[in-house]
């Protein structure tokens, strides 16, 4: 889910650069140097998503597997 909002955004800053490079070059005059920061931060939001995703399954897993414990001892019971 994250690679995609990421893949989004990657796609529109390189349309952007290769389809009008001289309206990028206006607004950013680092034009070059601006696309390595902007990377890194969404690599570090895809792991950063992608970790919190994965603590939340694991939590949802783990109460679903509780509630299944406790049927299966009031079944024994």
């Amino acid at each position: 889910m994250s690679i995609i909002f990421t893949g989004a955004i990657i796609c529109s800053l390189v349309l952007v650069y290769f389809l009008s490079p001289d309206w990028f070059t206006k607004i950013s005059q680092k034009a070059n140097a601006s696309f390595l920061p902007i990377l890194i931060a969404l690599v570090i939001s895809v792991v950063f998503f992608s970790y919190f995703r994965m603590h939340f399954l694991w939590e949802r897993n783990e109460e679903t597997y509780q509630a299944l414990q406790q049927k299966l001892n009031s079944k024994k019971s």
